[in-house]
């Protein structure tokens, strides 16, 4: 597994067929995509709504941080989103 935020910056020789097979861009998560991350996680059906975008990274880390409780986590989801540090 290679993670980069710059792939034009990559050697090419880790690019090529059999060093790199599969190629996949995670880009921000939706609604959707949040709303069944914190179901998972919690255990119950929580279905967010949300105009914003956030990486999946600050969506685990919330429910990390607050692993008992799911009103915490969303609410420091919210709070990132209002911040609209992603936009």
């Amino acid at each position: 597994i290679i993670t980069t935020n710059h792939i034009e910056k990559m050697d090419p020789a880790l690019l090529r067929a059999g060093r790199m097979d599969l190629k996949i861009e995670i880009g921000y998560s939706s609604e959707k995509e949040i709303s069944d991350y914190l179901s998972r996680f919690y255990g119950e059906k929580i279905q967010i709504f949300t105009e914003g975008f956030l990486p999946m990274v600050d969506v685990q880390n919330a429910c990390l941080e607050n692993k008992k409780d799911p009103e915490k986590a969303i609410e420091n989801l919210e709070t990132l989103l209002r911040k609209n540090v992603y936009s």
